[in-house]
């Protein structure tokens, strides 16, 4: 009699597929939209098929002020914020605390399983959890300048398995770029034509070497021209500097 034959675990997979299938959909609608409110309106959707209900988006310096215009998208309850604000929770709110060290995005309840919290930290959650905020998910966004990035999602019942993370952190930094460029528009550091050429041959994905090639500028020129480009947008990465770059420049006739 033949051995049984071992079922396979598909649902892994299928999980990781859908995933990404809803990524390439944000990608491609956030594309496509001009208007600040539509973009935020369509991320919401999208965070919310994994039971996230609110979103904060800040550009923020890591000090215990936070200015209006350090605030992105600030989708959280008003009576949350209203008391948030009045207690000076910003001073001990462990989701900021955690995202100036962390390397990585991370669920809320990470926090509590990497060090003690202190009682003001946990005050902090208690609250949000009071306004149906019982976790999160944040993705702290790296900056060359002063400030740094941070999309914090929150819910009630949150999908926190490892491909609704990974499509999560990718969505949210393609958002938050999407959002600064929106804003940056009017004050974004004017970029030379050779500066964007070398931007949009990067976004097609081709080398230093190949653009180079292309442009008749040697790989080292090509490399240059990303680093300055880097510096102006104040971001840390290529893919920063290409979101950024491209979805503030304006449209071409």
């Amino acid at each position: 009699m033949p051995p049984p034959r071992r079922v396979a675990r598909t649902r892994p997979k299928t999980e990781l597929a859908k995933r990404e299938l809803e990524l390439l959909a944000l990608v491609q609608d956030c594309t496509a939209i001009t208007d600040e409110g539509q973009l935020v309106e369509r991320f919401s959707d999208y965070v919310a098929v994994a039971g996230f209900t609110s979103i904060a988006c800040i550009r923020w310096s890591g000090s215990d002020q936070l200015s209006a215009d350090n605030v992105l998208v600030n989708t959280r309850p008003v009576e949350w914020l209203r008391e948030y604000l009045a207690a000076s929770f910003i001073s001990c709110d462990p989701v900021l605390r955690e995202a100036v060290v962390a390397v990585q995005p991370f669920a809320w309840s990470d926090i509590g399983q990497r060090r003690k919290l202190a009682p003001r930290e946990r005050r902090v959650l208690t609250h949000a959890a009071s306004h149906d905020m019982l976790d999160g998910f944040a993705v702290p966004i790296a900056s060359l300048g002063t400030h740094m990035g941070l999309v914090s999602l929150a819910g009630r019942s949150c999908d926190l398995s490892a491909p609704t993370r990974a499509s999560l952190s990718a969505g949210s930094l393609y958002f938050y770029n999407q959002l600064a460029g929106h804003r940056r528009r009017r004050t974004l550091p004017d970029l030379t034509p050779r500066e964007l050429e070398v931007m949009h041959w990067i976004a097609a994905g081709k080398s230093d070497w190949q653009i180079g090639q292309i442009l008749k500028l040697s790989a080292k020129t090509v490399n240059y021209h990303v680093e300055r480009v880097k510096r102006k947008l104040g971001v840390a990465s290529r893919t920063q500097a290409v979101v950024a770059a491209l979805s503030a420049e304006p449209p071409r006739r």
